[in-house]
């Protein structure tokens, strides 16, 4: 199985602190997306992952629409299990909605940190908070049956990871049913409170799992990390993946204990 990421704009509505992204400009045409939808049909009939990304790739419904059509009209060529959208999911109209309901191999991946206090970090363009416009929307989400097709990544920094485990609370009483707990990279420095935190909330949401509190799937304990292969003990991208191996790890220790 592959996976693959589809770049449809860079242009976003909103301005997290946190982001990586530098550029907010452009939208790429459909040429410049076919040649990476061509590359994904040349590939042949490996089972694939897509991915859909921005920038916000609902700004550009349209486009996404088209790649989504063009690569299902290519199925004797190739074979998608799944397609995922990346999304802040400030936006949600009429049609957007009609698409997620009618294609059931869409799942949405929704950027929220958990609870408001959270979330502060996430702002529309303007440096206001968009918290409520995306709670609201994952709500029209759950309530139009599609819970079983949505997933909630969470990014933990040193603003919020103290509050990790009233936020995974808060998303579960939401109706949520997959959470992914992700950690800032490049744009904020992770020191070693960050990480005794990371691991402190951590064992406070096994717990709660263990006791039948929580119902949401977390993906940072109920699937073992992907090695990342060789890297340096100095790299980001080594402590990341040591604390997320590090709390699986541990969470299977707590589930086992009489």
């Amino acid at each position: 199985m592959s996976r693959y990421t589809i770049y449809l704009i860079e242009q976003c509505n909103c301005r997290c602190v946190y982001c990586y992204q530098t550029s907010y400009e452009r939208a790429y045409t459909w040429e410049e997306i076919k040649v990476q939808l061509d590359v994904i049909i040349q590939d042949g009939k490996q089972d694939k992952i897509i991915e859909f990304i921005g920038g916000e790739p609902l700004l550009t419904f349209d486009m996404l629409v088209k790649a989504y059509n063009y690569l299902e009209n290519n199925l004797n060529k190739i074979t998608v299990l799944r397609y995922y959208i990346s999304t802040n999911l400030t936006i949600l109209n009429k049609n957007i909605l009609d698409f997620f309901r009618e294609n059931d191999n869409i799942f949405i991946s929704i950027s929220l940190d958990g609870n408001r206090e959270m979330n502060k970090l996430r702002l529309w363009r303007n440096g206001k908070e968009n918290y409520f416009t995306v709670v609201r929307n994952i709500k029209k989400l759950i309530k139009n049956n599609l819970n079983d097709r949505l997933m909630v990544h969470m990014v933990c920094h040193k603003e919020n990871v103290d509050n990790l485990h009233k936020g995974v609370k808060f998303l579960n009483r939401l109706g949520v049913k997959a959470i992914d707990i992700g950690i800032v990279e490049n744009t904020m420095s992770i020191d070693k409170n960050f990480c005794n935190s990371f691991i402190n909330e951590h064992e406070k949401i096994s717990l709660d799992k263990k006791k039948g509190k929580l119902t949401s799937v977390i993906i940072t304990l109920d699937y073992e990390p992907i090695s990342l292969g060789s890297f340096s003990k100095k790299d980001s991208t080594y402590l990341i993946y040591y604390l997320r191996n590090y709390v699986y790890k541990n969470h299977i220790n707590i589930e086992q204990e009489a």
